[in-house]
């Protein structure tokens, strides 16, 4: 089946809202499809009464930011629900999407006093990501990210000749404060979470992890397919083969990943880690074409 198995809405750091990406996945022609916001499943219920309604298989699915202290990895884990069920992952969950809303609190509390805008607010930056129309159904819904808040500040124009998000984040967030409340959950906790609840977990992006360098990826290889076996053994169930940042770069940078996952006799699934029609980017739906056998 055609699959796109990786991709955000309005809940978390996309530009569409679940129903225009059910609508987007149908004008692709895709077979199963999945959202995956950043920890949150709040646009899945939407998602799934649209898919429904278009004759398209829609998946639960979320994107979980993790920390790595006993496997080795350093990524996001796709959790994948095609039984329905994901109580306990959501209840697991539901501390560190509440770390995400004061890291958006306490950034504007600091942009304030570091770029002398006392206006600035958090319902502002809210209704910018959502719009007006949705701010008092969706106001403490919506999973907050780095990204929006360096969206706000350009709005305002108060971001202060930063030439991208990356070099914000990395001068903005990279103070105590913020890694203080940057704690995600350790990957075999999440890994276990899912598992209880009948889901499959998936690697996302794994290239990602040595900065897309396939002299490091080499280098590393013995001890990441150890990982991924380690892994495995508690219930890691693919790794994803993702559109990175061009379809020559995705060629070689997946070859490899295939060829770990074949050796580790793990799964892979297709993602194209779509975020916005606005973006510059071939990161488009449905742009690997891939074909999905579904969880087994």
């Amino acid at each position: 089946m055609r699959a796109d198995l990786h991709f955000h809405s309005k809940y978390s750091d996309g530009s569409l809202w679940p129903n225009e990406l059910a609508e987007m996945a149908k004008n692709k022609g895709l077979e199963i499809v999945a959202l995956t916001d950043h920890d949150t499943f709040d646009g899945v219920n939407d998602f799934l009464v649209a898919t429904e309604k278009l004759d398209i298989i829609g998946i639960p699915a979320i994107e979980i930011n993790f920390v790595d202290t006993v496997f080795g990895f350093n990524s996001e884990l796709l959790a994948y629900f095609p039984k329905g069920k994901f109580e306990n992952t959501f209840n697991f969950l539901s501390y560190y999407q509440g770390l995400r809303r004061k890291v958006a609190e306490q950034a504007i509390v600091k942009a304030r006093c570091l770029f002398n805008t006392p206006n600035l607010n958090i319902d502002e930056l809210i209704e910018l990501k959502i719009g007006s129309n949705q701010l008092k159904f969706l106001h403490n819904k919506i999973s907050l990210t780095r990204r929006d808040v360096y969206t706000y500040l350009c709005d305002k124009n108060v971001s202060h000749g930063f030439s991208n998000f990356q070099e914000f984040k990395n001068y903005f967030f990279n103070t105590p404060e913020f890694i203080e409340l940057s704690v995600y959950p350790e990957l075999g906790k999440c890994i276990e979470s899912v598992k209880s609840d009948g889901g499959y977990s998936v690697i996302a992006h794994p290239a990602y992890q040595f900065n897309k360098d396939v002299k490091k990826i080499r280098e590393g290889e013995i001890k990441y397919k150890e990982n991924l076996i380690k892994a495995k053994q508690i219930g890691l169930w693919g790794i994803e083969m993702h559109s990175y940042d061009s379809i020559s770069e995705a060629s070689v940078l997946n070859e490899i990943f295939h060829e770990f996952a074949n050796e580790c006799e793990l799964n892979v699934t297709f993602g194209s880690d779509f975020h916005s029609k606005n973006l510059k980017t071939w990161r488009e739906m449905d742009c690997l074409n891939g074909e999905f056998y579904g969880f087994k």
